[in-house]
């Protein structure tokens, strides 16, 4: 099959340009209208379904979306949630600027090599590919871990670590969060 009958083919049905080919709708194999925006600073995708079949309700639809995306993004908000272990690192690498700063927000580098060893064992305890978003508020109180539902101190404890070694650890691993 020659290239330009393959470009027919996989163009989307009734596609239509909005902003200036900023983000684009067209319509499925269902003539259910959908969303599409290139996200450059994350280099992805936005697809996302308008759940119309009415072209003037979609395309108003999809400006409202395409305008809170752009105010999300203004507001230096990632669409796309980011790896806990990426997360752990972020956090990991923030510690490190404040290492041999004297006052209130400094740490000594000690202090870092400890909460490095937490956020080890924190991503031991969980998917560390797993999103952010995946994370609760319960998270260290119950989380499914290889077919068993175990809360962070058991986790710890199967170890054989110290109480106080592991509320030390749930500290850093909040504060992280």
């Amino acid at each position: 099959m020659d290239d330009s009958l393959r470009t027919l083919i996989d163009m989307p049905k009734n596609e239509v340009r909005i902003y200036n080919s900023k983000a684009v709708i067209y319509q499925n194999d269902y003539d259910v209208w959908q969303f599409r925006m290139w996200l450059a600073d994350e280099d992805k995708y936005i697809r996302q379904s308008l759940r119309t079949k009415d072209k003037a309700k979609a395309i108003a639809d999809a400006e409202a979306l395409y305008e809170d995306i752009k105010y999300m993004k203004r507001r230096g908000k990632k669409y796309y949630s980011i790896s806990i272990k990426k997360a752990v690192e972020m956090y990991i690498e923030d510690k490190a600027k404040y290492v041999g700063i004297v006052g209130a927000n400094g740490i000594v580098e000690g202090r870092l090599t400890t909460i490095k060893a937490h956020m080890k064992h924190f991503l031991e305890y969980v998917h560390k590919d797993a999103k952010v978003k995946d994370l609760s508020i319960n998270t260290l109180l119950s989380y499914e871990r290889e077919g068993e539902t175990i809360d962070y101190e058991l986790f710890r404890k199967r170890k054989s670590i110290a109480d106080s070694t592991i509320r030390n650890e749930i500290a850093s691993i909040n504060a992280c969060v």
